[in-house]
Formats: structure tokens, sequence, C-alpha cells
């Protein structure tokens, strides 16, 4: 029995391993590929608010249900994933932050709501997914990214020199729960791991099989991402923060894994070669990029970073997706500009060999990089 409890402690208690959330997320993410869609967070996003927009009035169309929008369900999937691992672990709880730091986790999400809209996507589906499909957008969108959290990090050096007492503020745990509600979290936790492994059978039952299993898939992420404490934005900003390049070399394996899987199955004619193309290949990859690399560090959180820790009680990350998913709502249904042109990397390079070989040499440039800063920290800032 105690061998039973401390394997349970270790998976449903315990943090896991940096690594293992990157290879959990590859999986799911090639499964997501699978099931005829790939891996994306923004939709979800823009399907919340076009319907806060449509019910306002704004909007005529209707839009696609939350309840049947794949996307909307991948990123729902995920907060109720992050919310069931939470309550399991004992660590779910209401959090308050400073003023200023609800003030910035607002301006974070806008931020990114609109750089999302110019790259085409987050930082799920314009640079991991994207560059798994071999994309040129998604490079180009991780140099956006690598920028722009640059930026976003010099100004909080700046603001904690000119606003230290706003930056010094603490919040507070709203309403900590009682010894009663604590036992039962668990139990709540685990009837929604239950009811998420039935949603293929739901779903299936109304002839939407394919959303039931993406709805499942999306929950399984946000269990990979709370378990592990997977962040997007922590392998961007890490390395200058605080020099560490772990998350990077995490994220590479991610990555590589992919990228591998993805491969695979266009290789196999499972789907499409130039499938899931942004065409953002140009300057809206890279200054998207930017933009949305500066609003997650505003926000403490990235896309799917917002998503697992909205399901935690985070409540500036709660107030991120708000103003996230309006932003890129707007933006997306009244501009309307080329941001670039749609790029698939064999055609560019030549030939499937050359377009792997880029994508593996700008990853392990991005891990030199970041184990050459970790020993010589020359790109620190704090």
């Amino acid at each position: 029995m105690s061998v039973m409890k401390d394997v349970y402690r270790q998976v449903f208690v315990k943090e896991w391993p940096y690594w293992a959330g990157g290879i959990g997320l590859a999986a799911i993410a090639v499964l997501l590929w699978v099931a005829d869609q790939p891996w994306g967070i923004i939709g979800g996003y823009r399907n919340w608010g076009d319907w806060f927009f449509y019910l306002a009035g704004l909007y005529d169309k209707m839009p696609v249900s939350p309840l049947l929008s794949t996307k909307s369900l991948m990123a729902g999937g995920l907060v109720l994933g992050a919310f069931s691992a939470s309550l399991i672990s004992g660590q779910f709880g209401f959090r308050m932050p400073p003023w200023w730091e609800l003030g910035k986790g607002v301006i974070g999400g806008a931020v990114m709501g609109f750089g999302a809209v110019l790259a085409g996507g987050c930082n799920v589906g314009g640079f991991f997914s994207n560059i798994a499909a071999l994309s040129l957008s998604g490079l180009l969108m991780w140099a956006g990214l690598l920028i722009g959290t640059f930026l976003g990090l010099k100004y909080l050096g700046w603001e904690m020199e000119a606003v230290p007492s706003a930056v010094m503020g603490r919040g507070v745990n709203i309403k900590p729960a009682g010894k009663t509600v604590k036992a039962i979290q668990p139990y709540i936790g685990w009837i929604l791991i239950v009811t998420a492994m039935f949603c293929p059978l739901i779903y299936g039952n109304h002839y939407y099989t394919k959303q039931g299993i993406i709805l499942f898939l999306g929950f399984m992420s946000g269990i990979v991402m709370h378990r592990s404490r997977f962040c997007f934005a922590a392998a961007f900003r890490d390395p200058f923060m605080t020099g560490e390049g772990d998350k990077v070399r995490s994220m590479f394996v991610a990555l590589f894994l992919y990228v591998i899987g993805v491969s695979l199955l266009k290789w196999k004619g499972i789907s499409p070669e130039t499938w899931y193309l942004f065409s953002t290949a140009g300057w809206g990859a890279v200054v998207g990029g930017i933009i949305f690399g500066f609003g997650m560090i505003l926000a403490g959180g990235c896309g799917s970073g917002t998503l697992f820790r909205v399901g935690e009680g985070q409540i500036k990350l709660i107030a991120t997706l708000i103003s996230m998913s309006f932003v890129n709502s707007l933006t997306k249904h009244y501009l309307h500009f080329k941001f670039g042109e749609s790029v698939f990397l064999p055609d560019l390079m030549g030939s499937w060999t050359g377009a792997l070989i880029l994508v593996l040499a700008v990853m392990l440039f991005w891990v030199w990089f970041s184990c050459w800063n970790e020993e010589n920290e020359k790109f620190v800032l704090f």
C-alpha cells in the first residue's frame, strides 16, 4: 500500500521533470494532428471573444458553438485539465495579484491578442505547430519571440527602478479553502478526469467523435502542463532573465519529436504535405512574434501558459485570457492586410532533407546559445 501511495504522490502530487512535460506535449500534439487538428490555442480565445461580441450585437454572424469549435475545445480542455490536476494535487486556489500586476495582465493579454493576428497564431499554433509543419513563418515567429522577450525583460528592468513600490506589492489568496473543501477537491478532480475519458463516446453519440477526441487530448495537455510546469514563455524568458538554459533544452526535445512525428505523417500521406502553412512568412511573423513576446512577458504567461494558470485559479491570468480573447477577436474581425506569404520549407530548401536540417540547425543554435549564455551570462538582464 505504501508503494502505491508513493507512486500516486510522484504522479499526481509532486512536480514532474520539465523534460517529461515536453515529451508529453509533443506526443499529444502529434495525436491531435492525427485527429485532423494541429495543436493551436489562439483560435479558442478568438471563438470566445467572437461569442461575446456576437451576443453584444457587434457581430452579425453567429460563431461556431464553443462546444463544437475544435480550437475552443482544445483551449477549454487545457483549462479543465489543469483545473482537475490542481485539485488533485491540492494546489488550486484563487490568487489576487497586486493591482499593478493585474493591469499588466490585461495589457499583456491585449498585446498578445494583437500580435497573434499578425503572426497567424500564438506560441503554440504560430511557433510550435507551424515549425512542425515545416512552415517558414514558424521560424520567423521564433526569431520575433526572442526579440520581443528580450525587450519585455528590458521593460521589466526599467519598471523595477522606476516604480519599485508597485513592483513590490503583494497579492492575496482569496478566501482560502476550508478543510472540508480541500478534502473533497481531489475527488472533484478525479470526477473530471473520468468524465473527460468518456468525451469521445459522448460526442460520438451525437456524430461529433472528432470533437470529443480533441477535447480529451486538450484536457490531457492541461494535466501535463500543470504537473510539469512546462511553459513556452519560460523557454524564451529564462536565458535572458536568469541565464538558465534547461527549459530551452526541453523545448528542443519537444520540437524535435513533434517535427519528426508530423514529417512522418506527411511522408506516409496521412496528412497533406503543405497542410497548416500560415501566409505570414514575412513581416507578419516577425513583427507579430515581437509583439506577442513582449506581451507574454507583461502578462507572465503565453497563450497556453495563461490557460493552465487560469485552471489553477490565478486571477491575473484570467484577466489576461479575457483581454486576449477580446482584442484578438476584434483585430481579426476588422484588420484585413496581407501579412506575408505561405512558404513550405522543403520547397524553399529544395528537399525535405534540407528543410529538416535547417530546422534542426536553428533549434540547435538556440540550445547552443542558451548553454553558452548560461556559462558566460553575457545576455542575462537580472
